[in-house]
């Protein structure tokens, strides 16, 4: 019984952008969580840090996946964003793993230029939610970190928990300002699942 009952209650956009809420079973938080310690191999050692707000779903990976492999979680303090070199310095100083956020993180640490020459050395796996990330940001971070894995979690029709995942391990061709990591390339270098 306690598998069906609500979670937790989230606010996605509808279509006019506005909060709607939505409700999250046990069953789906905690399928979600054990799926998300597979996929990505958190471990115990992991230092795993989260920039989604309670309200969204990426938070349910944040601490319940971090909760389920035993792992260390760090939440940054509101007002290191949007200031990308103290968010930098974050990532560094606690020797981050495993970053989600948003795209628009992803975004101002990449316009400020903030990741340093020898990168985030602790690095393994960046996560975000819903959007597409912008080319040129993604080649920013690729470029900073080769050996760490990139994932959008996402939701076709834009409601509940992610359903499906697209893992972008290399860019192909060139970076123009505008274009967007779309989900239906099929050059080899992504990898899209549904969970």
């Amino acid at each position: 019984e306690n598998d069906i009952t609500h979670a937790q209650l989230l606010f996605q956009p509808n279509r006019l952008g506005f909060p709607s809420p939505l409700a999250v079973t046990h069953r789906e938080v905690t399928s979600f969580a054990e799926w998300s310690r597979g996929y990505f191999g958190m471990r115990r050692e992991d230092r795993i840090a989260g920039w989604s707000p309670l309200s969204m779903g990426l938070s349910l990976l944040d601490l319940f996946g971090t909760f389920a492999a035993g792992a260390h979680l760090y939440i940054p303090q509101a007002q290191l964003y949007p200031n990308g070199r103290e968010l930098s310095g974050f990532i560094l100083e606690n020797d981050i793993t495993q970053w989600s956020s948003p795209p628009a993180v992803f975004h101002a640490l990449a316009s400020e230029k903030a990741i340093g020459r020898t990168g985030y050395p602790g690095l393994e796996r960046l996560i975000w939610w819903g959007d597409q990330i912008l080319e040129p940001v993604l080649h920013y971070w690729m470029q900073h970190l080769p050996r760490a894995g990139f994932t959008r979690l996402f939701t076709p029709d834009k409601r509940g928990l992610a359903t499906n995942y697209q893992t972008i391990h290399a860019l192909s061709g060139a970076v123009n300002e505008s274009d967007t990591v779309e989900s239906d390339h099929s050059n080899g270098d992504e990898e899209m699942g549904a969970f």
